[in-house]
């Protein structure tokens, strides 16, 4: 069964910081709403205690030409699936499954296929990151590594101006407003961006790059073997 719907959630969480005072609420309100409501302007503008003008800014500043689209999208998104599992593993499972769907929802295809030919063109390569995000850094190295890029995972932290000086910015799900505490690996929505550039990487020039993958395992093996 397809469970992946685009969801503008992702899209009003990477916006968010953009929003007025007004527009926070009104992106809260959609964010941490789970049923499917009368979303009429004028339900949502009562509602909220806001301007149907607002809703209007809001649904503009989120890529839309208005609020009646943002509402049509929006309303897509509540798919109705039997739960079969309960308690704690539905809990977690659902969770994997949201930022699966904001994964999707935030995908941009051509992106990916840039960034995979920038890795084919570049001599080396340095994956940075700092916490958990760090982690990523070295299965990103180990992956790629494993298919003949010379690249290397360095811990660093942050900053803010990345639009100035990169040329992809890539966004990735947040957990910021999923209601699971910290059972949910923070991780996990980087390495699928990984595992999705990786997958794109390795299609340009599949043969090449599977081979020179099996002949790192097999000298990999060959030097555990030689350590017993």
């Amino acid at each position: 069964m397809e469970y992946y719907v685009k969801s503008v959630v992702p899209i009003i969480e990477s916006n968010y910081d953009n929003f007025t005072t007004v527009e926070k609420n009104i992106a809260d309100f959609f964010i941490q709403n789970r049923k499917k409501v009368d979303f009429s302007a004028k339900a949502v503008a009562e509602n909220l205690f806001v301007s149907e003008a607002s809703l209007s800014r809001f649904a503009k500043k989120c890529g839309y030409r208005g609020y009646r689209e943002f509402v049509y999208q929006y309303e897509k998104t509540f798919v109705e699936k039997e739960e079969s599992i309960t308690g704690n593993t539905r809990m977690v499972l659902n969770a994997y499954q949201e930022l699966l769907n904001k994964t999707y929802s935030l995908m941009d295809e051509a992106q990916v296929g840039r960034i995979a030919r920038y890795l084919n063109k570049a001599e080396r390569v340095f994956v940075c990151g700092i916490g958990s995000s760090g982690f990523a850094a070295d299965e990103m190295e180990m992956r790629f590594m494993r298919i003949g890029v010379d690249i290397n995972s360095v811990k660093a932290r942050n900053r803010g101006e990345f639009d100035e000086f990169c040329d992809e910015v890539v966004l990735i799900p947040s957990l910021k407003h999923l209601n699971y505490g910290n059972v949910i690996s923070p991780q996990f929505p980087i390495l699928v961006m990984v595992d999705i550039i990786y997958s794109c990487y390795v299609e340009q020039d599949k043969y090449k790059k599977e081979t020179f993958h099996d002949y790192t395992l097999r000298a990999l093996e060959g030097v555990k073997s030689d350590d017993y």
